[in-house]
C-alpha cells in the first residue's frame, strides 16, 4: 500500500540518494533556502505532500526556472528533483514520478574557444611549483581539476607510460577533502603518457614527497589541496598571464581536446596511436616539459 508523504520528508529521501550514489551531503542539499536545488523547490513545493503534486505543476515551475535560470542549470535543478520524486516511487510513497514527461528549455552549447599553445605554457609556468604538474595534467591528458588532484602515485604507470583515472579529490562544504568516484562512470579511463607529461611527474615526485594515500599534489603542510584554494592558485596565475577572466581550469581540457579533434585522433584510438602519433607530438607541444 502507498504511504503519503509530506515534501517535509526530503530529508529521508535525501538519504536515500545518498546511499545510492544520487546525491551529495552537505549543506547546500539539506538547508532549506540554501543557494542550492533545494532553494528552487522549497518556495514551490515546501509545503506540499508528495502525492498531490500534478506532473502540470512539475512543467509549469520547471518553465519558470528557465525564465531565471540558465538552461544548464535548469536542467541541473530538475535532475535533482526528478532524482527525489524517483526515489519516492521507489520507496512506494508516490505511485509515478510527476516528473516523467516534462519539457525543459533546449540546451544550446556555447562555442568553446580553446586557450592558444602560447597562453597555456604561460599558465602553467606562472602555477606554484608545488601545482605546477597538475596544471600539466589537464593540458596533457585532459584531466578535470579534481582528477588531477586525486592522482595517487599507484595510478601513474611511469614503465608503461599511462595513468589511470578512477578517483577524484571531493571537496564538500564542512568536510575535509577526500577522494571519490569520477563525475560519471565513463570517466574511469586510463591515459596515455606523453613524454613532457611523464617528465613533469617524475619531477614533481623527485621535488615532493606524496601525501596521505600517495596524493601526487598536497599543500605545504602536506595535505590535501581544496578545491577552493586550488582555484586561488589558478585564478592568481591566469591573471599573472593575462588570461580572460573567464577562463579556468577546466579550459585546459578543452585545449587538450582541440589537439586531439586537430590531428583526428579518435576518443576511441589506442593509446599508442594517441601517445605516438597525436597531436602533442605532432604540434611540438613537447615544450611543455620545459615550462618551469
Amino acid at each position: 500500500m502507498l504511504r503519503t508523504s509530506s515534501f517535509s520528508s526530503i530529508y529521508y529521501l535525501l538519504n536515500k540518494l545518498e546511499a545510492k550514489g544520487l546525491a551529495r551531503p552537505g549543506p547546500g542539499n539539506r538547508v532549506p533556502g540554501a543557494a542550492g536545488p533545494l532553494g528552487h523547490v522549497l518556495p514551490r513545493f515546501g509545503n506540499r505532500p508528495l502525492a498531490s503534486i500534478r506532473p502540470s505543476e512539475i512543467q509549469a515551475w520547471a518553465r519558470g526556472l528557465s525564465d531565471e535560470l540558465a538552461p544548464a542549470t535548469t536542467e541541473l535543478v530538475f535532475r535533482f528533483v526528478f532524482a527525489i520524486f524517483k526515489a519516492a516511487v521507489d520507496d512506494r510513497l508516490i505511485a509515478r514520478n510527476p516528473c516523467v514527461g516534462t519539457k525543459l528549455p533546449r540546451r544550446v552549447r556555447a562555442q568553446v574557444i580553446p586557450l592558444e599553445t602560447a597562453q597555456v605554457l604561460a599558465v602553467i609556468d606562472a602555477m606554484p611549483e608545488r601545482l605546477r604538474a597538475a596544471a600539466v595534467l589537464g593540458a596533457g591528458c585532459g584531466l578535470r581539476q579534481g582528477e588531477a588532484l586525486g592522482v595517487t602515485v599507484d595510478r601513474v604507470d611511469f614503465l608503461r607510460r599511462q595513468l589511470v583515472v578512477d578517483r577524484q579529490l571531493l571537496t564538500l562544504t564542512g568536510q575535509a577533502p577526500h577522494l571519490a568516484p569520477p563525475k560519471t562512470p565513463s570517466s574511469v579511463r586510463t591515459l596515455p603518457l606523453a613524454d613532457f607529461v611523464l617528465t613533469k611527474l617524475a619531477r614533481h615526485v623527485e621535488h615532493f614527497e606524496p601525501g596521505e594515500g600517495g596524493l601526487l599534489f598536497t599543500s605545504a603542510s602536506g595535505g590535501p589541496v581544496p578545491r577552493n584554494r586550488f582555484a586561488d592558485v589558478w585564478r592568481t596565475a591566469a591573471t599573472k598571464v593575462g588570461l580572460p577572466t573567464s577562463a579556468t581550469f577546466h579550459d585546459l581540457r578543452h585545449f587538450y581536446a582541440s589537439l586531439l579533434k586537430i590531428s583526428d585522433v579518435a576518443a576511441t584510438a589506442s593509446l599508442d596511436m594517441v601517445r605516438d602519433q597525436g597531436p602533442i607530438r605532432d604540434l611540438g607541444f613537447s615544450a611543455v616539459s620545459s615550462a618551469g
